[in-house]
């Protein structure tokens, strides 16, 4: 779920297939968590992954479902700040895994105007983050992955074959 959270999917998908399916069929709390990963995996099914996410959790895991559904939320707040202009409230509500007054009032507070003759909701745009360049810094931890993925070499040397 913590791999969900900080938005690596790539990560959350490769421990899923390194748990044996011994451990996997223990609990259905595990199976529970990767549903909700398989959802974001697929990218299409957001809705269902915050449906999923209302599973009960033990009280221990269920600090970091509330992290995950908050951080979605906020990743998908931007998504549409930056893919919409104009966004229905059926469809903002759908996105976020609010029922329409609810993400109705989250929208507003995001500084979002609704319109209520229409029923859309005009999105104030994100303001786009850039990095700064650190120069030379920057390409030198940039060598030194390239350099650590080259000596872990992922793939085979076919050349040897």
């Amino acid at each position: 779920m913590l791999y969900m959270t900080v938005d690596d999917l790539d990560n959350a998908r490769h421990l899923w297939r390194r748990i044996s399916d011994e451990v996997k069929g223990s609990t259905a709390e595990l199976e529970a968590a990767w549903v909700v990963g398989r959802k974001l995996w697929q990218s299409s099914d957001i809705p269902g992954a915050f449906a999923s996410l209302n599973y009960a959790w033990r009280p221990a895991i269920e600090p970091y479902a509330a992290k995950l559904v908050e951080e979605l939320r906020a990743r998908q707040f931007l998504l549409l700040s930056r893919a919409y202009t104009v966004i229905g409230v059926p469809a903002a509500a759908a996105a976020l895994g609010l029922d329409e007054a609810q993400a109705l009032q989250a929208c507003e507070a995001k500084g979002w105007h609704h319109r209520p003759d229409t029923g859309m909701l005009a999105v104030v745009p994100a303001a786009i983050e850039t990095k700064p360049f650190k120069g030379l810094e920057e390409i030198q931890d940039l060598a030194k992955h390239v350099a650590f993925l080259e000596r872990r070499s992922v793939t085979k040397d076919h050349s040897k074959a």
